[in-house]
C-alpha cells in the first residue's frame, strides 16, 4: 500500500510561511482525512473528497476493482472526474493508496 500519510504529517513540523501551495493544500486535506475517521459531518470540500476516496476505497476492498459505470450510484463517476482534476500531493498520494488506482 502506498504510504500517503508519512509525507504530508511531516509538514506539520515546518513553518507554514516555508509551505508551498500544494503542501498547504495537502494540508487541508490531510486535516479533512482525520475528520472523516472521526466521523464529523461533511461540512468542506476536503472533508467530502477525502469521504468518497475512502468509500471508492470500501468498495474495492468489497469487489477486487475499481468501480465501473454500470455499478449503481455514483463512485464511477467520481473516480473518472479525478483522473483529469487538478490534485494537491495529498490527493494523489490517497488515491495511490486504493487497490487498482493507476494514474493513467
Amino acid at each position: 500500500m502506498h504510504d500517503y500519510w508519512t509525507s504530508t504529517a511531516l509538514l506539520f513540523h515546518r513553518k507554514r510561511e516555508e509551505l508551498s501551495d500544494d503542501e498547504r493544500a495537502s494540508l487541508r486535506f490531510y486535516i479533512a482525512l482525520i475528520d472523516d475517521m472521526d466521523g464529523l459531518t461533511p461540512n468542506s470540500a476536503p472533508r467530502r473528497w477525502c469521504a468518497a476516496a475512502r468509500a471508492v476505497e470500501e468498495f474495492t476492498r468489497e469487489h477486487g476493482r475499481l468501480p465501473a459505470p454500470t455499478d449503481p450510484g455514483p463512485l464511477h463517476a467520481w473516480v473518472e472526474l479525478q483522473r483529469t482534476a487538478v490534485l494537491n500531493a495529498f490527493q494523489r498520494d490517497r488515491l495511490r493508496a486504493i487497490r487498482g488506482w493507476s494514474d493513467v
